[in-house]
């Protein structure tokens, strides 16, 4: 809020800006003899399963429901794999420019639950297409049911070196077994990749730094090791906190995804962006500039890549994108597709919104399902035992049976609470060992030391502190963030900034220190003062507002105040002695809950002037969410 009110607030929020400027895959880093500056010698990859939805997919099987070619995820020999299923028989045809020394890296196999039937296998082929026509470039025939060797994943390796320097369109073919019969021929490519050799690269190849913004949801700011907490949840992050500026008390805009997502990409409250709906209908007004519309317009090429529903396109999320794409991937798939992008446009400078949902609630059996290798962590506690992860009946599970228990209003045993909070605890843990794999990328492609980047948290987690699971209040444990900024050259490495700052600040921050011109309607302030050792301009202490559909949050200074919407109800905590917001205060302090009142008051009628000015937002064509959408938002607890 940059109105009179919200002066002394001033909070940024660094949105993840994270140099993403060169080759995707492996690499090392050498010294230049010449000058002795860092150079990177690059593997270049391009991973086939993220080009999928750009690839010509044919069919000739029956017509029916079922889907035919399409992305899975694949546990064989004891590692899981991303595949492409390709029943028999279809073509993917992939259009492909090949670079010297390249060469088509994958797997094929069938998928164990035909090892056992009457299937007799599939034909895999790799074909060219050349000006004479088509060229075989493999061919291999695979039988698991009739040849054990067959069970298991086939490595292949497909020579394109003769085609180097020019586009060409490679075809993974799929064709059924001798008997021509395609029944449980359940064919899989497995993570193919065209790999190019090396290519030696500036560590500094552009004048302005590219922008990352990476969002990870859920995380909750008092389960972070570097805030205190017990267990050891990040590690990689401490390391990157040595090089990095930490504001240790950040706030959310609302408790969920969507509101805090819009007010981030926007710098405005939810009261002023009303993309706030949770059946998907809202939609962003036209005249509402964006980061991504800004950074466009100052040159940069945008991508966005979001994994939940919530951050659909429609809704105005993908306002200013080159490119948005949103798929539910784990943050090993993320990784791979926001490499492939920054290789495949490494001569632009790139702005990349990169999202994470590893920590959120699940909806399977357990409310937070770490993956194998993860799973074990603070084993002592037992978890499993203490909290089996569904309802006595078996009928609810998961983020399901959490909502059940909200509105039944049961409270668990201690035990049960610190069982959610380790399979929590252990997502958290996770997810700092795949942001780790993508720092040590950029590292490996000489990009690290010159990025900016910002990490930031949308909204933390519950788990019965105030009475309740999940996400749905507005009290500390919600609103309270991690903001991370990492300046290019590591400057003010290690420097931790205790002022109160918001989210909402990251879109006027990132465009300060780009020296590009800040849209004013944007509400949000520059935090570069405050990391340059300064004071934010403005008068009194910072004040900060959040906001939820039956509730408002002040907070000024050691103050906070929340009104409850329903029944007016207005509860008063000082933050100084009772950090926890255990106690209510209101009754002994009258005139600083009349102050916190008007305040509050004055920022909603402000807000709802400035949405007035703007043109309607109208609502999503076709109603918001898909079935399967929807399916999936209430087994999260958000959609009833």
């Amino acid at each position: 809020m940059s109105s009179a009110v919200g002066h002394g607030r001033r909070r940024t929020v660094f949105l993840l800006l994270l140099l993403v400027l060169s080759a995707a895959g492996c690499a090392r880093v050498e010294q230049a003899p010449e000058t002795g500056s860092p150079m990177a010698r690059v593997e270049t990859c391009r991973d086939l399963i993220l080009r999928l939805d750009h690839a010509i997919l044919e069919h000739d099987g029956p017509v029916d429901d079922e889907t035919r070619i399409e992305e899975r995820s694949v546990s064989m020999g004891g590692a899981d794999r991303a595949v492409i299923f390709a029943h028999p028989t279809s073509e993917i045809r992939f259009q492909l420019r090949i670079n010297p020394g390249a060469q088509l890296r994958f797997m094929i196999g069938l998928h164990p639950d035909c090892w056992e039937t009457v299937s007799d296998g599939a034909t895999f082929q790799v074909l060219v297409q050349t000006w004479i026509g088509r060229q075989t470039l493999f061919s291999r025939h695979l039988d698991p049911a009739h040849d054990h060797n067959h069970r298991g994943w086939q490595e292949c390796v497909v020579d394109l070196q003769p085609y180097a320097g020019s586009t060409r369109e490679i075809i993974l073919r799929t064709g059924p077994g001798p008997a021509d019969d395609p029944a449980f021929d359940w064919a899989l490519w497995g993570e193919p990749q065209l790999v190019s050799e090396g290519r030696r690269a500036a560590a500094d190849t552009s004048a302005r730094p590219n922008v990352v913004l990476i969002s990870l949801d859920t995380l909750r700011l008092d389960h972070l090791d570097a805030c205190g907490h017990s267990r050891l949840t990040a590690p990689h992050l401490n390391r990157l906190l040595g090089e990095s500026v930490f504001f240790t008390a950040a706030q959310a805009p609302s408790h969920w995804t969507m509101p805090s997502h819009m007010s981030v990409f926007t710098s405005l409250s939810p009261d002023i962006h009303q993309v706030t709906k949770p059946d998907g209908t809202s939609r962003l007004a036209a005249d509402i500039p964006t980061l991504a519309g800004s950074l466009g317009q100052a040159g940069y090429f945008t991508a966005g890549f979001a994994t939940c529903g919530f951050l659909k396109g429609i809704m105005g999320f993908d306002r200013g994108f080159d490119r948005y794409c949103l798929r539910y991937n784990n943050a090993r798939r993320q990784n791979r597709l926001v490499r492939d992008w920054a290789w495949s446009n490494r001569d632009r400078n790139q702005f990349i919104f990169l999202h994470y949902f590893d920590v959120h609630s699940d909806y399977r059996t357990l409310p937070y399902d770490a993956p194998f290798g993860f799973d074990a962590l603070w084993r002592s506690l037992e978890p499993e035992q203490t909290f089996s992860g569904c309802s006595p009946d078996g009928e609810f599970c998961a983020s399901s049976y959490m909502t059940r228990l909200n509105k039944e209003g049961v409270q668990l045993e201690p035990a049960q609470s610190r069982a959610i909070s380790v399979l929590y605890d252990r997502g958290i843990r996770q997810l700092d060992f795949h942001l780790a794999e993508l720092v040590t990328w950029l590292k490996a492609q000489g990009l690290w030391d010159s990025s900016l980047v910002i990490l930031f948290s949308d909204h933390g987690e519950e788990f019965q502190d105030h009475g309740k699971l999940l996400h749905h209040q507005l009290f500390g444990e919600l609103i309270s963030v991690p903001l991370i900024v990492k300046l290019p050259g590591g400057r003010h490495g290690g420097k931790r900034i205790a002022t109160p700052v918001a989210i909402a600040d990251i879109a006027p921050t990132i465009l300060s220190l780009l020296e590009e011109p800040v849209p004013q309607m944007m509400q949000g302030l520059s935090l570069v003062p405050l990391i340059e050792g300064q004071s934010i301009p403005g008068d009194g202490e910072p004040v900060l507002f959040s906001w939820s559909s039956i509730a408002w949050t002040i907070t000024r200074g050691e103050w906070k105040l929340i009104v409850q919407s329903r029944d007016d109800l207005e509860t008063l905590y000082n933050l100084a002695v009772d950090p926890a917001e255990q106690f209510d205060v209101a009754q002994q302090n009258p005139e600083i809950l009349d102050q916190l009142h008007r305040l509050l008051k004055e920022q909603r009628r402000q807000d709802k002037q400035l949405a007035a000015s703007m043109s309607t937002s109208g609502s999503v064509p076709g109603g918001g969410f898909s079935d399967e959408e929807r399916r999936r938002l209430e087994l999260l607890g958000y959609v009833e």
